[in-house]
């Protein structure tokens, strides 16, 4: 799997895929310092052809976990944008099993603008809508009562798609009576509603309803246990993906995987400078985990529609195996759904979410994500502020065991050594010389107690991004207008940018990089 990871950021022709960069780190905002700026590497650092930067990261506001917002009517206006940038935001998701392309265009494009205004770095984030099951359209548009003990026909017959009542209404799946079999469960509306399978004939599948509910127009729909035989892309996701080539987005969040063969069938539609995030939202998908991971640049675990396609009382146990091997793999891993729900319409969060967004990074997850709660929700900036102190706080308990396999890498011999030096002797932050990303994703696995500093050149820019989502990175981009400098240039210059900020005079840092190679293969030990 290491393999992999090598070409995840490379473009066919070595050249960024997304412009313009910030022209500098002028005019930051006077909120610099204030809680609201509590996040890690957020701010754009950009070398001139003289090596001339500077950074406004400070060790108080550092912060190693990334944050993905959902992007939504609650967040659509620029001011909202910016705030969420300086409380934390990182990356920006954009849900499109909702809204039109020309709506996205215009948030994809308003939030890039809100970034080059504050001088944050922020990726962007295309969620597919995926193979998903809903119901049709009720009479008159109204809802109605499903109670519990009471018949109900589920058909796939076509003359109900828009005629669905109390006794029958249509799904969109119209394999269901193929692949449903008696004594299933179907689970509709986030399983507030479930439907036991009594028989099958035809088109029509007959249920007694086991737990009742108000049920209305083109609720989602889960089959647990059930092989589901939707191809892995829809058209729609298809137009949605070319879209998203078009808008340059930096990562496809592929929803409802079920196998490798559904991650390769969106590689053939995307650019490799675009990542693939697979989203693990099914039994399926947890006993193909291992393959799927395999061909992904990344993992989502997605425990919304996983904690109804599975039982409720084994999410943990797939989200806690997941991160392991996501993080043996050297591969980021994004927890989402529900983390601060409560906070779409209170201000303050429960306890038990704050543990759970806490445990979350303390089981290793690189990416902690809100949905509802910046998309719709009353407090979108106050979430983000919430979820970047519980992620600093918990990182500061943090304590992963080591990474340990029977042979490593060569390319993984220098960065497991830079790792244990910085240990040993407690350097102030380790700087990864990179083209790819690859030598500061296989640094941040280790969980080094330091930040890592990845020195990207600007025309990789998307690979700047792509490392949002792996924890513990801080990027340092350097324009080479007057001819390509030296690796150890690369270092020295990356020191001197991060004096004052990250690091002070006479700090201890590891530097990592390579001689010409194509993995680094150099460890040096060097003072501010």
């Amino acid at each position: 799997m290491s393999e992999k990871v090598d070409t995840i950021a490379e473009t066919e022709e070595g050249k960024d895929t997304v412009s313009p960069l910030p022209s500098g780190v002028k005019n930051i905002p006077p909120k610099l310092g204030a809680v609201a700026y509590q996040r890690r590497h957020s701010t754009v650092n950009v070398f001139d052809a003289k090596f001339k930067s500077q950074s406004v990261i400070s060790k108080e506001t550092w912060r190693s976990a990334g944050i993905v917002c959902t992007l939504g009517p609650g967040s659509q206006d620029i001011k909202t944008m910016e705030n969420l940038l300086e409380a934390g935001l990182d990356v920006a998701r954009f849900n499109f099993s909702h809204g039109e392309h020309s709506y996205h265009k215009k948030l994809m494009n308003t939030v890039r603008a809100a970034a080059k205004k504050c001088n944050r770095m922020v990726a962007v984030a295309l969620d597919t809508k995926g193979p998903e099951i809903r119901t049709g359209t009720f009479v008159d548009d109204k809802e109605v009562e499903l109670k519990k003990g009471a018949k109900v026909v589920v058909t796939v017959d076509e003359k109900f798609a828009k005629a669905g009542t109390v006794e029958k209404f249509w799904v969109t799946y119209s394999d269901l009576p193929k692949s449903i079999k008696k004594g299933s469960t179907i689970f509709v509306d986030d399983g507030l509603i479930a439907l036991e399978v009594q028989g099958i004939e035809g088109m029509d599948v007959t249920c007694t309803v086991s737990n009742g509910g108000l049920i209305s127009n083109r609720k989602g729909v889960n089959l647990p246990g059930t092989l589901v035989t939707l191809p892995a892309l829809s058209e729609k996701d298809k137009a949605d993906i070319a879209f998203g080539v078009e808008m340059k987005v930096d990562m496809i969040f592929a929803s409802f995987i079920r196998k490798k063969e559904d991650v390769l069938a969106i590689r053939k539609l995307i650019p490799k400078s675009i990542l693939i995030i697979s989203k693990i939202e099914n039994q399926e998908g947890c006993d193909n985990f291992e393959e799927i991971l395999e061909v992904s640049d990344g993992i989502m675990v997605a425990r919304g529609d996983l904690g109804i396609e599975i039982d409720a009382t084994r999410v943990f146990v797939q989200q806690k195996r997941m991160i392991r091997m996501c993080r043996a793999a050297a591969k980021p891993v994004i927890v989402a759904t529900q983390m601060l729900q409560s906070m779409v319409t209170n201000p303050r969060p429960t306890r038990a979410e704050v543990s759970d967004v806490a445990n979350a990074i303390l089981d290793g997850a690189d990416c902690v994500m809100l949905s509802g709660e910046t998309a719709k929700g009353k407090y979108p900036v106050k979430a983000v502020e919430q979820m970047s102190m519980t992620c600093q706080v918990a990182e500061k308990e943090l304590s992963l065991p080591a990474i340990t396999q029977e042979s490593y890498a060569l390319r993984e011999t220098a960065v497991r050594s830079a790792c244990f030096i910085a240990a040993e002797q407690k350097a102030k932050a380790i700087i990864a010389v990179t083209n790819t990303g690859t030598t500061a994703r296989l640094c941040s696995r280790h969980r080094p107690n330091c930040p890592i500093i990845a020195v990207i050149g600007a025309k990789n820019s998307h690979v700047a991004r792509h490392l949002q989502i792996t924890f513990g990175t801080h990027v340092v981009l350097y324009e080479d207008a007057e001819g390509k400098p030296s690796a150890l240039t690369r270092v020295k210059h990356a020191i001197e940018s991060q004096v004052g900020t990250l690091l002070k005079k006479g700090d201890l840092v590891v530097c990592l990089y390579s001689n010409e190679k194509k993995y680094a293969n150099i460890v040096e030990i060097r003072e501010a």
